[in-house]
């Protein structure tokens, strides 16, 4: 069985993170953003919001959300080590600050690390300065942790208001998206996952994952090789270089 294979977090983790980390208490979606005042009032929006590259490359951008997870990113790590790939992981600053090895192993091995919120809220209900802090606390906190600067947030589950834009411009991150989103949080199972991601994919696109699950860490074996074929899977920066500036 591929589960059988993956480390699964000590007691002292498992417990370490229950204590400090609430879980999503659901998965993502784009009803915030599709419902927002995007197309009625786009003078308010000063960045864009990301949801793919460039359709006519032959790279795709692999993304990781509410991470860093013992047993599961660790696993994810190794899969695109074997098949000489880069992702991006969008990190939960709690998650950071509780397995902080974790999170600079990300960096260490080449891949990109941007923001994914400090506590994971919908953003979408928050004031303007609840959600700057969380945006601004998570920066600071990957910055101290893993030496970098994250150019990327996304925010949890994909609730964001085009008009809170401006609130992630002054962070000096760009707010990305995805175009394909395998819905792996429901745990359908490592081969739906996989199947979801590898059919529709084409080059550009900015593909949705967790690595919170055992599952996706179990389809990502699978998934991974498939489009490491056809595709070179590469960081944010290298899909998004010279474009959406």
């Amino acid at each position: 069985m591929v589960s059988a294979c993956l480390a699964a977090p000590s007691l002292s983790q498992t417990l370490s993170a229950r204590a400090q980390l609430t879980p999503p208490e659901r998965g993502d979606t784009l009803v915030t953003f599709a419902s927002d005042d995007f197309n009625t009032n786009p003078i308010n929006i000063r960045i864009p919001f990301v949801v793919r590259g460039a359709k006519n490359t032959g790279k795709i951008a692999l993304t990781y959300d509410d991470g860093p997870t013992p047993g599961v990113t660790d696993f994810i790590l190794e899969q695109l080590a074997a098949h000489r790939s880069k992702a991006t992981f969008f990190v939960i600053g709690q998650r950071v600050r509780a397995f902080p090895k974790l999170a600079q192993t990300i960096v260490e091995q080449g891949h990109e690390i941007a923001n994914h919120s400090y506590t994971h809220p919908d953003l979408s209900k928050l004031q303007d300065g609840a959600v700057a802090n969380e945006i601004e606390k998570t920066q600071k906190t990957i910055e101290d942790i893993c030496g970098v600067t994250p150019h990327y947030f996304r925010p949890p589950y994909g609730a964001f208001r085009a008009t809170q834009g401006a609130l992630a411009r002054a962070q000096h991150v760009q707010v990305i998206i995805w175009s394909i989103d395998p819905q792996d949080w429901r745990r359908p199972g490592a081969e739906i996952i996989s199947q979801r991601i590898t059919a529709p994919s084409s080059g550009g696109d900015i593909i949705l994952c967790h690595d919170l699950h055992f599952q996706t860490a179990a389809a990502s074996r699978i998934f991974i090789p498939h489009l490491a074929k056809n595709f070179s899977l590469v960081t944010l920066s290298n899909l998004l270089r010279g474009q959406h500036s």
